[in-house]
């Protein structure tokens, strides 16, 4: 897999979503875990694309 910026932007995306996920859920506070969950989601989808046509 080749580290470009856009790699990088997705890694901070699944870091910072699961964070954010994570307060979210321990504070109750919807909001936070809708943000988290949607940021996880695009970081993880967004590696996996990559990764999967990096393989090929």
């Amino acid at each position: 897999m080749r580290w470009t910026p856009r790699t990088y932007l997705r890694l901070f995306l699944l870091g910072g979503g699961l964070l954010l996920l994570g307060s979210g859920l321990l504070a109750g506070d919807f909001l936070e875990v809708l943000l988290g969950a949607a940021a996880t989601a695009l970081g993880g989808i967004g590696l996996a694309a990559e990764w999967r046509a990096d393989s090929d």
